[in-house]
């Protein structure tokens, strides 16, 4: 699926948009100008010189149906449906192996892909809750932070100002505290950092 602006800059650079908008895309309702992809599909079906149309209507449907990535997690789960390699995270934050296969559920599926992120999730989120319990209520927002992140594989300690998010600590003793103390939970954790 495309979004309104993708499908305005394809027909933009095509040779032939100017008679494709002077004839069909641009009907006016009132003073209101339609877009609509039923619209935009209808106004390839041209009654003089179908045949070059037609072409022109399947090198557009071939783009659109192309995309080399998502646009909405929807679109997502459509074009990934389960193989049953995946696992899931159970209420309990267990790791379940085979989440089936078949229809990727755009409403339920969020926590299905492969056991190792759904074994960085679960230990991130405990990460997180842990490192909140470390730093506490500290409002010193104009010091220095560090940062634990991955680097070529490695988990170092960043220096970064102003950084309060993910795993950050006021001071790089206390980030290397908490490396040294929680190491297996961050190695788990690592896909998310």
């Amino acid at each position: 699926m495309k979004t309104k602006e993708q499908i305005l800059e394809w027909l933009d650079k095509q040779p032939w948009k100017n008679e494709f908008y002077e004839n069909h895309f641009k009907h006016k309702i009132g003073d209101r100008i339609c877009f609509n992809e039923n619209f935009i599909r209808s106004a390839f079906d041209w009654p003089i010189g179908g045949d070059v149309w037609l072409e022109r209507e399947n090198e557009y449907l071939k783009w659109y149906n192309s995309n080399d990535k998502p646009m909405s997690w929807e679109e997502y789960c459509e074009q990934n449906p389960l193989d049953g390699s995946e696992c899931w995270i159970d209420v309990d934050c267990e790791i379940q192996d085979s989440a089936g296969v078949g229809d990727r559920k755009a409403a339920t599926s969020a926590n299905i892909m492969s056991k190792e992120l759904c074994e960085a999730f679960v230990a991130y989120i405990k990460l997180i809750q842990l490192r909140n319990a470390w730093v506490k209520n500290n409002k010193e927002s104009d010091f220095e932070r560090y940062r634990i992140c991955v680097a070529n594989g490695d988990l170092i300690i960043k220096s970064l100002y102003y950084e309060t998010t993910g795993l950050s600590f006021l001071s790089q003793d206390m980030a290397q505290e908490f490396l040294d103390t929680f190491k297996d939970l961050l190695e788990t954790a690592k896909p998310l950092l």
